[in-house]
């Protein structure tokens, strides 16, 4: 289902139509910024078009040309799972695809049980794609600003899983990639969804009602179901931020919790703990959670393996320092080499650690003691 048949859904549907245009109605919209729409619109306008618009939402284009390598390759099936996992919009696609017949598949794994290799390569070769380092033209900002948080998200939520508490794993970890699709809707209708990081989670809420007469939530679990997400996941998006959920909705709200937390961001004390009692995760577990932040949440998830490592000793170089936050150009001045140079040895790491981005890059060469 295309979200433009989901926006024909919208309006075919008075009731839930009107649900969210009226409460966005008494609010006067704010002025829209770069990707906004600069003529006035009422709010309901503005929302099913932004809701129409990510119907272009693109892929990162280094994990759907894995997939697609993958794919040719005939690769099994826990080779793909991780690769679409790492990405929005190949994560949406498989499910839509999935879910088109009338499936219930809320979870990767399921989902590629279901779908047909040839169509899933098909839909994936015609995915509109972003690069890390662009020039952040249309989406492609946007969406690199909402990776970053979501791949965070999605570590916290694995270290939960890790730890047992997940009932449906698979269906969290969805969640935990796409709890905030409700902002690049805001942000595509209004150009801001509210403070940004400043605040706390129930501050920028707070805002975001107060201007809109809606949120971020709301309208992610709007926009998955148009989607044609499953409806279990529509609702862990649309309720990650209740203060009175529990099971994996509190979980979600944890994890992302956790990931703000590691990334600096204001957190409420007192919320976090209040979340993590409603997920059943106890004093001390959030205790060490929050001690091994911002190395991530996910440490100590799985022993370290010490392997040998299949970098060269420039590849090796440059991942290190790409882990200490350098940029490429400085990179290439500590090397001693230029800049396309070091993009060559970072695109030979990925392809031999098999990962999409220098964010996993990372994150694999440190786990087994190669940086």
């Amino acid at each position: 289902m295309s979200v433009t048949a989901g926006v024909r859904g919208v309006v075919d549907e008075p009731s839930e139509a009107r649900g969210l245009t009226e409460r966005a109605a008494p609010r006067e919209a704010p002025s829209a910024g770069p990707i906004g729409h600069s003529e006035p619109r009422g709010h309901g306008h503005r929302l099913l078009e932004a809701i129409e618009a990510f119907e272009s939402f693109p892929a990162l284009a280094r994990a759907r040309d894995r997939l697609l390598s993958l794919l040719d390759a005939d690769a099994p099936t826990a080779d793909i799972v991780p690769v679409i996992e790492s990405d929005s919009a190949l994560t949406i696609g498989l499910l839509r695809l999935a879910n088109a017949p009338g499936g219930a598949h809320s979870g990767v794994p399921s989902a590629l049980e279901g779908v047909d290799a040839g169509d899933l390569r098909r839909l994936a070769a015609a995915m509109p794609t972003f690069e890390l380092m662009g020039d952040g033209a249309g989406w492609g900002k946007v969406a690199r600003q909402f990776r970053l948080h979501a791949v965070a998200t999605v570590g916290a939520a694995e270290r939960l899983i890790a730890d047992g508490h997940a009932k449906h794993p698979d269906r969290l970890r969805v969640a935990a990639l796409l709890h905030d699709i409700g902002k690049l809707v805001l942000l595509r209708a209004y150009g801001r969804f509210g403070r940004g990081f400043d605040g706390t989670p129930a501050d920028r809420l707070g805002e975001e009602q107060q201007g809109w007469g809606l949120d971020h939530a709301v309208v992610g679990g709007v926009l998955a179901r148009r989607l044609g997400l499953p409806r279990r996941v529509a609702t862990l998006i649309e309720r990650h931020h209740s203060n009175d959920a529990d099971g994996d909705i509190a979980l979600l709200t944890l994890a992302d919790a956790l990931a703000h937390y590691g990334a600096g961001h204001p957190v409420d004390g007192k919320e976090l703990v209040r979340a993590a009692a409603r997920a059943g995760v106890s004093d001390d577990a959030l205790d060490v959670m929050l001690h091994e932040l911002p190395g991530g949440a996910t440490a100590g998830t799985a022993p370290r393996r010490i392997e040998p490592s299949p970098l060269s000793k420039q590849e090796t170089a440059s991942i290190a320092l790409m882990a200490t936050g350098r940029r490429v150009k400085d990179i290439a001045c500590e090397l001693g080499i230029s800049p396309s140079t070091v993009r060559t040895h970072l695109f030979n790491a990925y392809s031999k650690l098999g990962v999409a981005d220098r964010t996993q890059a990372v994150l694999l060469a440190t786990k087994r003691g190669w940086i």
